[in-house]
């Protein structure tokens, strides 16, 4: 039952993802590809696709698969996740640099805030901690800031907090198998922090009005 809820709240979160991204794709001013970095701390590398579109709204959609194999000592993380936010002013307004950035998403600077939803599959077998694997769901509000770079990239700053949904299973080694036996199965709810993010990302100009 629990392996199917899981399925179900995957399944759930890619049909919102795949949804929206398609309705705002008619309105889309600008595409965004970006590459979170925190997750390489885990050798988890990351990809997202952002759609921008009525003036200083943004939906973004990402993903990112742990690479690290199964050893003695290892944890592995993947996930994926959904995020809507509205820029609120553009700090680079009638300046030389928006007059660079014209056309490729000058809008998207600047300070943010939005709402986030985000499912984290996990395997925890590091040899500082209890062996443990689950998956978490978070839902929650983000906050953050953008930077101009130059022609088409930004550096993309975030964090955000909310609900947090942990579903997991802690294991022991038992030494005269040399296997780790399951010791319980639990699941915490708790408002804590859903997502972080340090982005590079650049954009694709799909500006219909530009000439």
């Amino acid at each position: 039952m629990k392996k199917l809820n899981s399925k179900i709240r995957m399944f759930l979160l890619t049909f919102f993802m795949i949804v929206g991204a398609t309705v705002v794709t008619i309105q889309a001013q600008n595409l965004g590809v970006r590459s979170n970095v925190l997750p390489l701390a885990t050798l988890s590398p990351s990809l997202g696709l952002d759609i921008q579109f009525a003036g200083r709204w943004q939906v973004g959609i990402d993903g990112h698969v742990g690479l690290l194999g199964k050893g003695a000592d290892y944890f592995q993380m993947s996930g994926a996740g959904f995020e809507m936010r509205r820029y609120f002013f553009n700090p680079y307004h009638n300046s030389d640099i928006d007059m660079k950035t014209s056309g490729i998403g000058s809008l998207f600077h600047g300070p943010y805030m939005g709402i986030n939803t985000r499912y984290l599959k996990y395997n925890d077998q590091l040899r500082n901690s209890s062996p443990s694997d689950g998956w978490i769901y978070t839902a929650g509000i983000t906050v953050g800031y953008t930077f101009w770079l130059s022609h088409n990239w930004t550096i993309d700053l975030g964090a955000g907090a909310g609900y947090v949904h942990n579903d997991y299973s802690n294991y022991e080694y038992y030494a005269p198998h040399g296997v780790d036996r399951l010791m319980n199965n639990k699941i915490k709810n708790s408002f804590n922090i859903t997502n972080a993010e340090l982005s590079v990302v650049y954009h694709f100009s799909i500006d219909k009005n530009k000439k």
